[in-house]
């Protein structure tokens, strides 16, 4: 009895393994692990930030985003989406890259700036909005890949800063995840 209970086992390991190998890994974890403590150096940040305002553009969905820093002061940056590109559809790849612009909350603003994808600003961003997120008390709703509607609109959180946070920072997330794709 004894070795046919072992065998059973040794076959539900193997089964086990085999599913586990079949198992794609979240590449949202591999991007996060790796810009999570990327230095915001290039951004001349103070950390630890607070983010102070968000913006949801009426022209197709470009997204601004105000962070104030230890210092108290204020960042600014925007996600410019001509046309309205919006969030990536699940399994589907983005129709184009949002380019991210630095010093202004809107691309045609005084300051702003286009930087480079996955450039020295956008992943010093990526980090820093990172370790802003991990301390917010919204952080599992911001953070998830999908959103649970039931729960969203019992924690009164659709039409909030709470919304257009998670779509900028989800926006800029997709710039990284591209690259772990590759």
């Amino acid at each position: 009895m004894r070795c046919s209970l072992s065998a059973v086992a040794f076959g539900f390991f193997l089964l086990a393994g085999s599913n586990a190998a079949d198992v794609q890994p979240d590449p949202r974890v591999s991007a996060r692990a790796k810009y999570a403590k990327h230095s915001a150096e290039a951004l001349k940040i103070v950390e630890p930030v607070k983010i102070s305002r968000v913006f949801y553009w009426k022209d197709g969905g470009t997204v601004g985003l105000e962070l104030a820093d230890a210092k108290g002061k204020k960042h600014a940056f925007c996600l410019y989406s001509p046309g309205g590109a919006g969030l990536p559809e699940k399994d589907k790849k983005p129709r184009i890259i949002l380019n991210l612009f630095i010093g202004a909350a809107y691309p045609t603003h005084d300051g702003a700036k286009m930087v480079d994808v996955r450039g020295p600003e956008e992943s010093a961003l990526y980090g820093v909005l990172l370790r802003a997120i991990d301390s917010h008390k919204e952080r599992d709703a911001i953070l998830a890949q999908d959103i649970d509607r039931k729960l969203w609109e019992a924690r009164k959180l659709w039409g909030t800063d709470i919304y257009e946070t998670r779509t900028f920072f989800h926006r800029l997330e997709s710039h990284f995840l591209k690259e772990t794709a590759t």
